[in-house]
């Protein structure tokens, strides 16, 4: 083994927490031993980790772990993302609030700076190199659990994190970290509460959801519509959306699902969450007649203009942003919860629902 490749290995157990501050490393000797090679290779290896902060000679005393500590007048905040395919692919949803951060960011100073996660957009791939600035000096935006495998070392770390999640019920392992930041919670189940109720006020009565992930724990507005349909007794009409990485293809897919499903069931309702691309040519298969409400994914501008007729649920990410920046960047930071209620808009106004106690 040689000295970069020690260095790269030790590095990544402080980065990761493997080993904490204030660990004392073995000897030279020892270490020598440990990874087969020369006392030389370790003591150069040694010295770059020493160069670089990760660790701190004591004379007489012997060799203990550091955390490097960065410039605190270095105003950037670090915003997690899963891969570098992300920043080309990603939804709306995250695109704004991700420009929405950097906005309100630069009005006080700072800046907000995409930091990829994984090299193989797997939760438990940790690209430790590229996190390796990430400190107890740190602003950290997370946003959802799927970053939960990194939740102990940020916690360890003693980072500043602003975490993003729905209204979901957490798992104990992730409360025990995220508990201690500051949480930020969009309200997904009302979301689907206005969709429905709303769809209820246009006379729906065998209502239909279309969505991508329909089994993960964390869909809220798919769990809201089990209990729906459970309480207004109707059938239970929920579809995972046709995957495919052919835009083409999953255009004729999507339209040949909803196609399939509405001739055996013949829903008079809809919601559903895709690319609006699919909206485009709207008679292949929404039926102009049946009321919808679309969760956009890509582009929410065809929603705004005047002649549209489909509402949309909108989340107020400017307000959320605006406070996610403030507090991150605040002289006091406190762990604590905020809660962002979506809206149901139509043609950039907010649709008035009457009754939600569904």
């Amino acid at each position: 083994m040689k000295k970069d490749e020690i260095y790269r290995k030790l590095r990544q157990e402080i980065i990761s927490g493997v080993l904490k501050e204030g660990d004392k490393l073995p000897t030279e000797f020892e270490c020598a031993a440990m990874f087969q090679v020369s006392r030389d290779t370790i003591r150069e290896a040694l010295k770059r980790l020493e160069n670089d902060g990760f660790i701190e000679r004591v004379k007489a005393k012997g060799t203990f772990v550091k955390i490097p500590k960065v410039d605190t007048e270095d105003r950037n905040i670090s915003f997690l993302v899963p891969c570098c395919e992300y920043l080309r692919c990603t939804n709306i949803h995250s695109m704004d609030l991700m420009f929405e951060l950097i906005a309100q960011a630069a009005i006080s100073g700072w800046r907000v700076t995409p930091v990829i996660y994984s090299k193989t957009n797997d939760p438990n791939d940790i690209w430790w190199e590229n996190l390796a600035h990430i400190n107890a000096n740190s602003r950290v935006i997370v946003n959802h659990s799927w970053f939960s495998p990194y939740f102990e070392t940020l916690s360890a770390l003693g980072a500043r994190v602003a975490y993003i999640d729905n209204d979901r019920e957490q798992e104990k392992e992730i409360v025990k970290h995220t508990g201690n930041w500051i949480n930020f919670i969009e309200q997904d189940r009302i979301a689907a509460r206005k969709a429905f109720a709303y769809l209820r006020q246009k006379g729906c009565r065998k209502i239909a959801v279309f969505m991508p992930n329909i089994m993960y724990e964390s869909n809220t507005i798919a769990d809201e519509y089990r209990k729906f349909a459970k309480n207004t007794g109707q059938e239970e009409l929920i579809f995972a959306t046709p995957r495919s990485a052919d835009p083409e293809e999953m255009h004729r897919n999507v339209a040949l699902r909803i196609n399939e499903v509405y001739r055996k069931t013949k829903f008079d309702g809809l919601l559903i969450h895709v690319n609006e691309f699919y909206l485009s040519t709207e008679g292949q298969f929404l039926m102009s007649d049946i009321p919808t409400v679309v969760i956009p994914t890509q582009n929410e501008q065809i929603f705004s203009a005047q002649d549209a007729k489909i509402p949309i649920v909108h989340y107020p990410v400017d307000k959320m942003a605006a406070d996610m920046i403030r507090h991150l960047t605040d002289g006091q930071y406190i762990k604590r919860k905020y809660f962002y209620e979506p809206s149901l808009r139509l043609r950039g106004n907010e649709i008035e629902i009457n009754n939600m106690s569904i």
